[in-house]
């Protein structure tokens, strides 16, 4: 250990007793800090206090239990998912799609965004965006908001 200039000042038995003290204070901190865990503990858990081992080398970090999901008080339900025909390729056309489309906003009541539509049509965006553009040209569906904020609603 590298003692400062100021240290080598002070006589041998000062230093003695200071390097004493400062072991009993560590100690009583050490004390104290597991005295406050076991009662934590008990008092958390109805359970009996368990001391901590002190390890040569570094504990693991427990793992951290999953985040739920926070729920929003003004979030409205997901619209209930209309029924699927069979998959196969009639169900992905055009059309079909446009159908399903208008009876998902049609049961809906409320214009909807394509991930909600995805949502409840089972399908991806790149099947719905086509159709979609479609049917806003052919005036059926109406469009507002911008980027993710677009919601489309019967005409």
């Amino acid at each position: 250990m590298i003692m400062s200039d100021s240290r080598k000042a002070l006589p041998k038995d000062v230093r003695e007793k200071a390097a004493k003290a400062s072991m009993e204070f560590a100690s009583q901190v050490v004390s104290l800090l597991e005295n406050v865990i076991d009662e934590m503990t008990s008092a958390m858990g109805d359970q009996e206090p368990v001391r901590a081992r002190r390890a040569t080398a570094p504990a693991k970090p427990a793992p951290r239990p999953a985040a739920k999901p926070a729920a929003s008080a003004a979030a409205k339900p997901a619209p209930k998912p209309v029924a699927k025909p069979a998959a196969n390729a009639a169900t992905k056309s055009g059309d079909d799609i446009k159908k399903r489309v208008v009876a998902a906003l049609r049961k809906a009541r409320v214009p909807m965004s394509v991930e909600q539509l995805n949502r409840v049509l089972g399908t991806r965006s790149g099947e719905l965006a086509v159709p979609l553009q479609e049917m806003i040209a052919a005036g059926q569906l109406q469009k507002s908001g911008v980027a993710r904020g677009t919601k489309y609603g019967l005409a």
